[in-house]
């Protein structure tokens, strides 16, 4: 054989492979949907905070954070308002809610961990409400 020949059949193997390259990455390119999401929103509330009403205590939050865990390694967190709301966007699947820093009121054992399923393009109403046990 030929140089010429080994020439043509080696260009044609490399054709072909590059061909089945790009068929096999468009394959799996177009077979990966993009990740969805949904919001989970709400509120957290603790009380009471005085023994008897009325009470001018206002427990501010503003600094915690709730953390939604999946996998038990991936972490976002939704920061607390002054007014106790929260809202978040997550991947589409079901998270384990804690907070932090950790909660230091007696009920929080009773609240936490939570778990909450994001479903695509919904919204996911989570309230949280903490018993301190003040009487």
């Amino acid at each position: 054989m030929d140089i010429k020949n080994r020439t043509t059949i080696v260009i044609f193997v490399l054709l072909i492979a590059v061909i089945l390259l790009l068929i096999i990455v468009t394959t799996f390119t177009n077979n990966q949907k993009p990740p969805e999401y949904g919001t989970v929103q709400g509120q957290v509330k603790i009380g009471p905070l005085c023994p008897q009403e009325p009470c001018n205590k206002v427990q501010n939050l503003t600094g915690s954070s709730l953390a939604f865990t999946s996998n038990g390694k991936d972490f976002n967190y939704a920061p607390l308002s002054a007014d106790e709301n929260f809202s978040i966007i997550l991947k589409v699947g079901t998270y384990t809610v804690t907070m932090v820093p950790s909660c230091q009121w007696m009920g929080c054992s009773h609240e936490f961990p939570k778990n909450v399923t994001v479903a695509v393009n919904k919204t996911t109403i989570l309230n949280i409400s903490i018993d301190t046990g003040i009487r």
